[in-house]
């Protein structure tokens, strides 16, 4: 019986060779199909493809200028740009139509990825296809996309401290904490702007949906016509509060920041994959789990064959019943869960704002922290595991001690005790999800508003 690798593969194998051809123009794929004899013109078979080596995030951080096609590459004084501070690394590579954004590290160390926007550009274009089917009657202006962020985010990259940043397509939303009066003003600015779609976290909608259910049980939202959740796994019991408050019923897109669009939920809720954008080869690792290997069939400047995005899965052995898509169906293995900072009163504050302190420790002091966990055991109680590439001298430690507890005292509203834990080793991944959690919360309090 074929696999679902080779079946996919030669329905493909025509769009897959000349991702492979473009690859082809980048130095590290160049060399790859040299060193390992890659015939493209001649290549048959999945058994051929599957030669091409796996490309791991350390061989992916390693070589990540190298990916760029030679036409930009050598446009680019690379040495120059690997000594920039990351934010001037950011605006360096602008002017080449790089974006560069930095991962939140859930299966192992933060990784900066490079995407040039002419591939942002085409890999866009498959997910809106599908989202014109449900905003067929959607005003252009009627997006709200809540936004997880640290306050020192919004205020550098947007200039504001306000809740909400306009942009072309609709507003940003800026959540900082999960409170009854962040919820008030979202459920208050929905009802004046007449908000039609909504995009953000599962996490974050669904404590939304808890609250208008709450605080607004004969008040439903009619405005809102379309949800899609992104960047964490969409749970049933979160599928199914998000619909009671809203009355819609919400999809997910699932994506990486190094491929992005995978695929998306269908109305069956089943995970069908992008074929126009990825040939995706689920691989048995060591102990015989299925990881997500990911080839782009859209890129045309930064080429991306057989990467490995740290995600675990399984083919569905059933057809879905479904009329919106013929793409195989994933069922994820893995998934990033967050959770978040807890204050004595209740309110919840997003753990991204975390990154502010961390940031500042590791490149404006220079610092050597390579990965750090959080874990909150109690309102006052934290505890710090900091993975650095080299041991800290004892006038280090004690500044990072007092900037972590001056940052959690006043995020908290408290003073607080942190309990930081040295090591040169790399810190584990959860054993069951395979996913790296920078902050855990063990305080017994239901989620809830």
């Amino acid at each position: 019986m074929l696999r679902m690798e080779e079946i996919e593969f030669e329905k493909k194998k025509s769009t897959i060779i000349q991702a492979m051809q473009t690859a082809t123009r980048s130095s590290y794929y160049n060399e790859l199909f040299k060193s390992t004899q890659i015939d493209i013109d001649n290549l048959q078979t999945y058994e051929e493809f599957a030669r091409i080596p796996i490309l791991t995030k350390d061989t992916y951080r390693e070589h990540s200028f190298d990916f760029i096609i030679d036409e930009i590459r050598d446009r680019m004084d690379i040495d120059y740009i690997k000594t920039l501070k990351r934010a001037e690394k950011k605006q360096e590579l602008k002017k080449f139509d790089i974006n560069m954004i930095s991962t939140s590290g859930s299966t192992g160390k933060p990784l900066d990825v490079i995407r040039h926007k002419v591939d942002e550009y085409s890999d866009y274009f498959v997910p809106n296809l599908y989202r014109k089917r449900h905003l067929k009657n959607i005003h252009n202006q009627a997006l709200l996309w809540l936004w997880p962020v640290p306050r020192f985010q919004q205020e550098q990259y947007y200039g504001t401290n306000q809740g909400f940043h306009k942009i072309d397509n609709g507003y940003k939303y800026f959540l900082n904490e999960y409170s009854p009066e962040t919820f008030e003003k979202m459920f208050q600015f929905i009802i004046e702007k007449q908000i039609e779609w909504i995009s953000g976290f599962p996490s974050a909608l669904h404590l939304f949906a808890h609250y208008v259910l709450a605080a607004h049980p004969s008040e439903p939202i009619e405005t809102v016509k379309y949800i899609e959740c992104n960047s964490e796994y969409l749970h049933d019991y979160q599928s199914e509060t998000i619909h009671k408050a809203f009355c819609v019923h919400p999809t997910s897109i699932y994506a990486s920041n190094e491929s992005l669009f995978i695929g998306r939920t269908c109305s069956k809720g089943h995970i069908h994959v992008f074929d126009k954008n990825v040939f995706v080869e689920l691989i048995p690792n060591e102990e015989g789990v299925n990881e997500v290997v990911v080839t782009k069939l859209t890129n045309q400047k930064i080429p991306l064959i057989r990467y490995k995005i740290g995600d675990y899965a399984q083919w569905s052995g059933e057809t879905c019943a479904c009329s919106e898509f013929k793409s195989p169906v994933l069922t994820l293995k893995s998934f990033r869960k967050n959770d978040y900072i807890v204050k004595e009163n209740g309110e919840k504050i997003e753990p991204l704002n975390i990154i502010e302190v961390m940031l500042n420790l590791k490149y404006s002091r220079g610092l050597a922290i390579q990965q750090y966990q959080y874990i909150q055991h109690a309102f006052h109680d934290f505890e710090v595991q900091l993975s650095s590439s080299e041991s800290m001298q004892e006038a280090d430690r004690l500044v990072i001690h007092s900037e972590i507890v001056r940052f959690l005292s006043s995020l908290v509203d408290n003073p607080v005790t942190v309990d930081i834990k040295y090591t040169t080793e790399a810190l584990p991944p959860d054993p069951v999800s395979g996913k790296f959690r920078y902050f855990i919360n063990t305080v017994n309090l239901r989620m809830e508003v």
